[in-house]
Parts: structure tokens; sequence; C-alpha cells
């Protein structure tokens, strides 16, 4: 069906050499469009000069200059990509892409500059080099803001998305407006003592950080070569010790049935390693604290807010009772005892395994559930939301991970809020900082806790 919405113009600037990146940037406005244009009102358009520029010549101008009347002057977000070149110098200034910059950011216009630093410049080539170190003088004499490195194509979609997300709640400020009223014709006799139409003007803080165990995969494959190992040093002392391995049928059992064991064992391990992570994660991760804030005057009823956390999910809170590692990891076959093999049961992790499942106590306004898209969802709701008094939960029974390492040093979090009396959903992003945890020492931290 039809929509309204607001466009925004996404000009891509860089190099020759980075073309291949603004590509990859362009498609990325694409995919947001198709994911958030409706619900957020706002559509992106695309502009760089190779596809929105055309021919023109008068006294006095250049390319350059016809590039900024026809594009940069009326862009209103400008994403700029280096790799090894800074590019053509212009009239005014050390090249075309420094030239959008600066004349961006004396328009106030929102400006991102990132440089990819994983192509090997070629140092048979002068002119090259040459380039490379105009651009570093270039990087370096940038003070007045943040720039961020590039590590790959994945990673600059995410760069792209991040900034896409957190320009449009800026240039947008949905949040900030009231629903809009009818024209007066359709208005009500209202009395005196009617409720004026109600506005939602919310301050939301969400943390305190997403995390992820950075050396995961490391731990868990040098567990399973050292717990192999030395259950096969285990295997082979027993029958060198005439003491023959049966299964606890009373069979005889060779080394390469217990092999086989063992590489049973270890794909049940890595099957349920995801599960013990999130077991992990709820004894050693901190709780996530929600604060919302009615800014307005406006008491609002029937209040309800979903908060999704992309690419992150949730893990049960856990204290109070003693943290168990067998829990987390399968126990491995062993020999013990004379004549006798056991193989070591499959953890119980009904109460956490799975992508789709949500908690909610009796009473508790928070519920929340992880989607098979691999995104956590949180829901809050409650019957009133009064004015200038925050709404606080900071000992929700959830923590909040990145379930894969990841390169990305924030998570975002798009929240969509209504009530009753206001006209559609009040929508905004915020970022959450990750947080990198090392397994080893989160194993501490959770026997210590519990």
């Amino acid at each position: 069906m039809p929509f309204e919405c607001t466009g925004l113009s996404v000009l891509f600037t860089g190099p020759g050499d980075t073309r291949d990146l603004v590509e990859v940037g362009i498609d990325e406005v694409h995919r947001w469009n198709a994911q958030r244009a409706r619900n957020s009102g706002y559509i992106l358009l695309p502009q760089h000069y190779s596809q929105n520029a055309v021919s023109l010549f008068y006294v006095g101008g250049d390319g350059q200059a016809v590039i900024n009347d026809q594009l940069v002057k009326d862009a209103d977000i400008v994403i700029s990509v280096f790799r090894n070149r800074l590019g053509t110098e212009t009239p005014r200034a050390v090249s075309g892409t420094a030239e959008e910059i600066k004349q961006s950011m004396d328009d106030g216009t929102r400006v991102h500059v990132y440089f990819d630093d994983g192509q090997k410049l070629d140092p048979r080539a002068p002119e090259s080099f040459e380039q490379w170190q105009k651009l570093q003088t270039f990087r370096e004499g940038l003070k007045a803001g943040l720039w961020d490195t590039v590590t790959g194509e994945a990673n600059f979609r995410d760069l792209v998305r991040r900034a896409l997300e957190a320009d449009v709640n800026v240039l947008g400020r949905r949040s900030r407006f009231a629903a809009p009223l009818p024209p007066p014709s359709a208005l009500p006799t209202a009395s005196p003592s009617s409720d004026p139409t109600p506005e939602m003007d919310l301050d939301l803080s969400v943390g305190p950080d997403v995390g992820y165990f950075v050396d995961a995969d490391m731990v868990l494959e040098t567990y399973i070569s050292k717990t192999t190992a030395d259950a096969m040093d285990a295997f082979q002392a027993a029958r060198a010790s005439a003491r023959i391995p049966t299964t606890p049928a009373g069979k005889r059992m060779s080394a390469a049935e217990m092999n086989a064991k063992l590489e049973i064992w270890a794909e049940q391990v890595r099957r349920s390693w995801p599960s013990g992570l999130r077991y992990l994660a709820g004894w050693s991760s901190p709780q996530l604290a929600l604060s919302i804030t009615q800014r307005g005057d406006s008491h609002l009823k029937a209040f309800r807010i979903d908060l999704t956390f992309r690419g992150a999910i949730g893990a049960d809170y856990r204290v109070g009772r003693e943290f168990e590692l067998s829990t987390m990891i399968p126990e491995a076959p062993s020999v013990r005892g004379q004549g006798s093999f056991y193989v070591g049961p499959e953890p119980d992790l009904s109460g956490y395994i799975g992508t789709d499942f949500r908690l909610s106590h009796r009473e508790d306004p928070m519920s929340w559930e992880n989607t098979d898209a691999g995104d956590l969802i949180v829901t809050v709701e409650l019957e009133r939301l009064r004015p200038r008094t925050p709404w606080k939960d900071a000992a929700t029974d959830i923590v909040v991970l990145i379930p894969e390492v990841t390169t990305a040093d924030t998570v975002l979090v798009e929240w969509a809020a209504s009530a009753d009396g206001i006209n559609g959903v009040i929508e905004g992003v915020l970022p959450l900082p990750v947080r990198q945890d090392l397994t080893a020492r989160s194993i501490k931290e959770a026997r210590a806790k519990g």
C-alpha cells in the first residue's frame, strides 16, 4: 500500500580507487530503504557523481564546481571513503573529495569519513606512493571530527548502516513531534474539562553494554583437543595395565571404538556450545538496565515500547545457585575403574536452549524473546507512564550478548513506542557499546558469583 515519507539525499564521495566500496554503500542504502523506509517515515536517495551529475559548462566553472552545485550543496548526508589515493587537485582544495568534505561541513551537512587500510599499496608505482603520502598528510590534518577505518566490505556495510540510522534519528527527531491534529472543522466541540491531546516525548536509556566472548571458538577447540588427548591417554594406560576397557554392556572396546565415542562427544560439545555460552553469560554478564521518561506534560495510558537489539540475543540472568561447568559443557567419555567405560550424559539445557522463547514474571511489565532472525526483542507494557517520572528497571532477568565474534563496536537498538491517544508509532534508534569478554575469566567470575 502507498505510504508517505520524507526523502533525504545521501551523497557518496571518494577517489577512483574506492569505487567498489561506493557501490557497496549505495547497495546498503537500498537495503535500508527496503527494511526501514515504511516504519521510519524516511526514504534515502543515494547519490554519486558517476550516476547523478550531468555534463555542464559555464564561464568560470570546472568539473568539481559542477558536482558541488548539482550534488554537494543539496546533500543531507555525505559519506566519504579513502583507500590509497587522495585524488586530483581542484582550484580550491587538495582533491575533489577533500573539497566536497569541506563544503559539506561548511554547510552543516552530516559528514562521515572512512579510511580503508586493508588494501596494500604497490611500492613499484611512484605515483601511487605520492598519492598515499598526500592522503596520510590529509588524514593527519582531520581534526574537526572523528573518522573511522574500514576492514572490508562487510564492515563498511555495517559502518554505513550505523551512520544512516544515527543520521535519520538526528535529522528526523520523530519522537519530538506530536500527533497531527485534524482540521478545525473536523474537531468535536470540547468542553473546558476535556483532556488535551497527549504528546509523547521520550527520553530512553538502555545499558550498560552488550558483550561477546572474543575467544570462544579458540577455547572450544582447545578444550576438545586436550580432553580428547587426555581420554585416549587414559584408555591406552588402562589397556597397558591389563584393565581392558569395556562398554556398559560388557563388550571389549577397541581404540577405534574409543575414537568414535570421542568424536560423537566432540560433536555434542560443539552443538551445545552456543547454549553453554548463554548459560555462562547469564552468570557472568551484567543485567540489562532500562529507563524510560516521558518528558512531555501528558500522562501516557496503555503505554508500550518494543526494543529490537539487532544481531544480539538474550540470556536468562542467573543468581542464587552454584555455577556448574558440567551444565555448560557435556562431560567427556572416560575410563573409570577396571572394565568400566563411561560416556558423559547430555546436559539438561531445557532452560535456555533454542532461539525462540519468551520469559516474563507475573506482574512484570517487561518481557523478552529471541527471534528466528537472530535479534532480541524486549517489550515493556505499562498501564500509565507519568510525566517527568522515570520508569526504571535496573534488575531485569536478562543479559544481552552477541552470539558470535564481531568487529562492530556498537549494537543498534531500534525502538517503537505507542500509547492511547497517540496517532501512530513513535520510533528511534540508540547505539549500545560492545564489550569483549574472555571465556576463562568469565567462568572464574561465574564460579565466584555462585
